[in-house]
């Protein structure tokens, strides 16, 4: 019987203020709350979330919790239906936060802890037939809170289901469907654990799709079965009905036939080394927390595979028991943590750390056993991990010897096992590229880990745990651990983190936004750092969804063109276990964007992890000279699939066959006058003005504008401007480990050099027959390094071209965020068309995704809000742009320098307003339209939470140009 639905509530400041008669407590039960739910986020005036990282929200004292402590009783009256059968009777709670005690009719029952794992209490005894009372009083803190410090909201409230069980005589107490396989003889295996009462036997199996039905008169019959099977994989993930009838009961088992195996150092499914191209994933809804939302689940799920993510960490506890069904349908590896996290403990030194005390252990290795008897049916549950920054202790290696001991099918994770005593896989979280190489290449040093320890080290599989933090922009540098990965097959890919914003949905003033740390009055949070996914809270995807899609594609396609002007394509089938049988491979040539020929590549039939060189002939292309003409291919599916219908893409590559700069008119010969403060220049149809004390263009044919001004400053991203979590570690000479908290970061380097304040003084304007110089000096306030800035500008026929060429001072150290010129136009912009890179957007180190194609976009799309907002949106390589109000249009032509062009963006706020909105809801109304037309940007890193961008790709202090024209249509 499920029992969720609408409850009775009362809530108290403090456990002391609770009544202490059932009874009572039943009565004063008035207002209501749907379970599941967390009642600060489902009733008003009843407290509300906090969000801490790291940083307990009560003092560390453990296993007490303040007396000041939150508490909710939750009642819920049912009738028992008549024909409810004889036999035991069970209360199921699959989660509560944090601490919970039940009654029933008035009998205490129990209490319960462990708040993401399920418990079950025996009733039998105080289960009337008819009318009956169930009262469960939550805390919200409790002894277990000091275990779920898991970088998350803290929501008490009864969140995951409450179900009560009937359980007759005769019924199966345990059953675990054990089902290898063996992949040279293509034969599955069941091995059956059974617990159940002498009256449940006989047994019997059947599995109709294998044609299998077997009885087993009594436990001692009990034994293993072999058959021909399909294999089940995240590739392929074939799953057979198992129905399992005792005499009391029949119950069914979804089973896929897998082996996992450490062989020679690699982790391998079915003898086959096997590539985690995963996420981190966080149980979280903006408007219900942690309750899983079904249909939500699904479509987190169709999306993971559809942007080619094959692996989920739990992170931080077993989550629903619904999105294990839902992996074992969808096919997606899964590494199952269990409910353990005590990174607080770090705040003082460890001291104390559940990990490691004595008095701990049994609480720890109870939730092990209650996440690996949960879920040991499930297939896709290929690793199991003891949990997420709890330090180290002997507790943690008693939790890993049960596990081993029970399961020694499934290898072991935990992170924070450095040495690998204890663990299978050796994982990491946010180390730098060279780390990861030097893992790769088994080298030492080894950042963590003594030399005698390197060798078991060395030996096991290497998972990067945490990696790319997924925070605001960003984040940079997927495609370089990507190449290590294919480099090095030790490395067996990663997790990033993480796959959703943790925003919660509320409104200021009437208007809605997503909330983060500090906006519910906590005194103490870590802002927005609970935002870090590749999906906004909304489930939108972020442009960092497609980049990481496009770099774990499954086919990967890499166009390419020979000096003789041949062209080939490398085709890499990049699946583990699969073959191209269900992929074909069309291709289209484009010439500004407009596709002028397509095709089909001929690609031989590839297995698994092999590649094959195509040709491609493009003889019969049509004429013509167009600015620039590109080749894509695509790989797509063939068939339809639980998560995508036919044609959806598995990979996509992109050559420019030709680049066609469009020839300039001649200039004309000018004469701008000056009228006040104003030099202005006419002739027939067109009207050009600048302001004569700055040199700066203020009209163009009727359409106010101000530019250009040059721009070294960007909105600070996240990771310009958080350091991470990472400790200093000494001794390290390599430089291997990320950056600490200790350096400064990018947007405080850019805060002491004053970039966002630069200025400009005018030196002057000379005018020629055909040609306007102005010549200026840009500096930031109370620093000597300066800009010599040159802007030139000619009329060609219906266009002005305006070059900047900008050439910093000798010596000028540190960064910049961008180098670039800044225009300011009318306000309330409706669209931007492009001719570039695209459709998102794109830094030095991420957009691998991006393609050369014409593109159109509203404003609200082009820059899609964040839940903070900070630079985003650049796209490169842009050739022409048209920005469009409702009765004119600015068209900006580029040329390239160096053979490459500028990035564009285009805002409805300047920087300095973006840099200083916590919400999109503290930004003031749109004065004006802002664009940026930059020749480089600095890379965004990761730096958030790891390591920064690579030393030799920081955009360091260089002369610059930028050269683009523009027009104005009315």
């Amino acid at each position: 019987m499920d029992l969720s639905g609408t409850w009775s509530l009362r809530t108290y400041p403090d456990p002391r203020a609770c009544p202490t008669d059932p009874d009572t407590a039943v009565a004063a039960a008035v207002d209501t709350v749907p379970v599941p739910s967390h009642w600060v986020l489902s009733t008003d005036g009843h407290g509300a979330p906090i969000y801490t990282n790291v940083a307990y929200p009560f003092p560390i004292d453990p296993p007490h919790v303040p007396d000041d402590n939150p508490t909710a009783d939750h009642v819920r009256v049912f009738d028992l239906p008549r024909s409810w059968p004889q036999g035991r009777t069970l209360l199921r709670f699959d989660g509560v936060e944090s601490c919970y005690r039940i009654w029933l009719n008035g009998n205490e029952i129990g209490v319960g802890t462990g708040s993401r794992l399920v418990q079950e209490f025996d009733v039998t005894a105080a289960l009337t037939p008819g009318r009956n009372t169930l009262l469960v009083r939550v805390h919200q803190w409790s002894a277990g809170s000091y275990l779920e410090d898991q970088d998350q909201w803290w929501l008490p409230g009864i969140f995951r289901d409450v179900t009560l069980l009937s359980r007759p005589e005769g019924c199966l107490n345990d059953l675990w469907l054990q089902c290898d396989y063996d992949a040279v003889r293509r034969t599955g295996t069941v091995t059956a654990q059974i617990d159940a009462d002498e009256s449940a036997w006989p047994i019997t199996v059947d599995i109709p799709a294998l044609r299998l039905h077997h009885v087993w008169a009594s436990p001692q019959d009990v034994a293993p079965i072999t058959m021909l099977v399909r294999p089940w994989s995240a590739e392929d993930p074939m799953l057979y009905d198992a129905h399992v009838t005792a005499q009391g009961e029949k119950v069914t088992v979804r089973v896929g036939f897998r082996t996992v195996a450490i062989v020679d150092g690699m982790f391998t499914v079915n003898g086959a080394p096997i590539r985690f191209r995963g996420v981190n994933r966080h149980e979280i809804s903006p408007t219900w927390g942690r309750v899983d939302d079904p249909e939500q689940t699904r479509r987190e799920l169709v999306a993971m595979k559809r942007h080619h993510i094959n692996a989920i960490r739990t992170s931080h506890y077993p989550p629903h028991p619904r999105v294990l069904e839902l992996c074992d349908e969808l096919g997606m590896w899964v590494v199952d943590e269990c409910d353990l996290e005590t990174h607080g403990f770090h705040e003082c030194g460890w001291e104390g750390n559940p990990s490691d005390e004595p008095a701990w252990q049994d609480v720890l290795l109870d939730r092990m056993i209650r996440t690996v008897e949960r879920d040991k049916n499930h297939p896709c549950v290929v690793m199991w991990s003891l949990g997420n920054e709890a330090g180290m202790g002997r507790n943690l290696a008693q939790m890993a010897q049960w596990t081993r001991e029970r399961d020694p099918g499934r290898p072991i994770h935990y992170e924070r096992d450095f040495s690998c005593e204890y663990v299978d896989v050796y994982g990491r979280m946010y180390p730098t590229l060279r780390e990861t190489e030097q893992v790769g290449r088994g080298a030492w040093p080894l950042v963590y880990g003594r030399a005698e320890e390197a060798a078991r080290i060395f030996s096991r599989p290497c998972v990067l745990t945490e990696y790319a933090h997924a925070m605001g922009t960003g984040p940079g540098g997927l495609a370089d651990y990507e190449a290590l990965f294919d480099r090095y097959p030790r490395l067996h890919g990663g997790f990033v983190w993480e796959w959703r914003d943790h925003g919660l949905l509320t409104h200021r003033d009437g208007r809605a936004f997503y909330g983060y740390g500090g906006d519910f009055g906590e005194q103490l949070h870590d802002g927005n750092f609970v935002i870090d996914g590749l999906c906004h809270s909304d489930g939108r995807p972020s442009p960092a969804l497609t980049d990481y899609a496009h770099v774990i594609s499954p086919v990967r396609l890499t166009p390419r063109r020979g000096e003789d002007g041949s062209v080939d394509v490398l085709v890499e089938n990049r699946f583990d276990l699969s073959t191209t049988a269900a992929v074909e491979f069309p291709w289209r040539v484009e010439h500004d964007g407009v596709v002028v020929a397509d095709g089909r590549l001929d690609v031989p039939l590839l297995s698994a992890r092999r590649r094959v060189v195509v040709p491609v002939d493009l003889a019969s292309l049509p004429a013509g000279k167009p600015r620039v003409a590109t080749l894509t291919v695509t790989a797509t599916t063939t068939a339809d699939t639980p998560w995508a219908r036919a044609g959806h893409l598995l990979g996509h590559g992109q050559v420019v066959l030709a680049e066609n700069p469009q020839p300039r008119p001649a200039p004309t010969r000018w004469q701008p006058r000056r009228q006040g403060r104003t030099l202005v220049w006419r002739t027939p149809g067109h009207e050009l003005c600048w302001d004569a004390s700055t040199g700066r263009l203020t009209g163009m044919d009727g359409l106010a504008l101000d530019g250009p001004e040059v721009c070294l400053w960007r909105a600070p991203t996240d990771n310009d401007r958080l350091a991470g979590e990472q400790p200093g570690l000494p001794g390290d000479p390599t430089g291997a480990h990320p950056q600490t908290p200790s350096l400064p970061t990018p947007a405080d380097l850019w805060a002491q050099e004053q970039l966002a304040l630069v200025s400009s003084r005018l030196v002057d304007i000379r005018v020629g027959e055909d040609t306007m110089h102005v010549s200026s000096v840009v500096a930031a306030p109370s620093r000597r390094h300066r800009l010599q800035v040159t802007t030139t500008y000619q009329w060609c026929a219906d266009q002005l071209v305006c070059r900047v060429e900008a050439l910093p001072d000798p010596g000028w150290k540190g960064s910049w965020a961008r180098a670039g010129m800044r225009w300011r136009l009318p306000p309330h912009a409706r669209w931007v068309e492009w001719l570039g890179l695209g459709p998102y957007e794109r830094y030095p180190d991420s957009g691998n995704d991006a393609l050369v194609g014409r593109y159109v976009m509203d404003l609200a799309t082009f820059n899609p809000p964040m839940a903070r907002p900070q630079e985003c949106g650049s796209r490169a390589e842009v050739r022409t742009a048209t920005i469009t109000w409702d009765e004119r249009a600015l068209t900006v032509v580029t040329t390239a320098i160096n053979g490459v062009h500028p990035s564009l963006s285009v805002h409805e706020h300047p920087a300095a307003e973006i840099a200083q909105a916590g919400h999109p809801v503290d930004l003031p109304e749109s004065r004006a339209t802002w664009m940026y037309v930059d020749a480089a940007q600095h890379p965004l890193g990761s730096r958030s939470c790891g390591p920064g961008p690579a030393p030799e790709s920081v955009l360091t202090p260089q002369p610059f140009t930028v050269d683009i024209a523009l027009r104005v249509r009315l």
